[in-house]
């Protein structure tokens, strides 16, 4: 039973291959839209890594590099280094609106692996 099984899954590997990747990649695309539902645009970035290769080896001018993504995305844009997601504010008004008014929002810190984990919650 056991043999003819992967006898059979031997002749159709190629089939096989091809289902788990698209299952693979649309799953990963369906969990990016469902992350991204609610959050300002941004650039798109790799899975694991994110915008890291953008802005390691992108430009040499960051400050260039956030005015071009502000010209393209607003003055509220976001991206993910690695994991972690980065909202990007721009302009003294948004950062007013921000802090002083919805400062409630922008008060807590992120949440940390080595914390919550490791230490077990004890360095929050």
């Amino acid at each position: 039973m056991l043999f003819q099984l992967l006898s059979v899954l031997s002749d159709n590997i190629g089939t096989v291959l091809t289902f788990i990747f698209i299952f693979f990649l649309s799953s990963y695309l369906l969990e990016l839209y469902v992350k991204n539902v609610g959050l300002p645009p941004g650039p798109l970035g790799l899975p694991f890594v994110g915008c890291l290769s953008l802005l390691l080896n992108g430009h040499p001018d960051k400050r260039q590099l956030f005015a071009q993504l502000r010209q393209r995305y607003g003055d509220i844009f976001c991206f993910r280094l690695g994991c972690r997601l980065v909202v990007v504010i721009n302009g003294f008004d948004k950062l007013k609106e921000a802090f002083v008014h919805e400062g409630d929002a922008f008060s807590d810190r992120p949440q940390v692996f080595s914390v919550t984990h490791i230490g077990q919650g004890k360095g929050e």
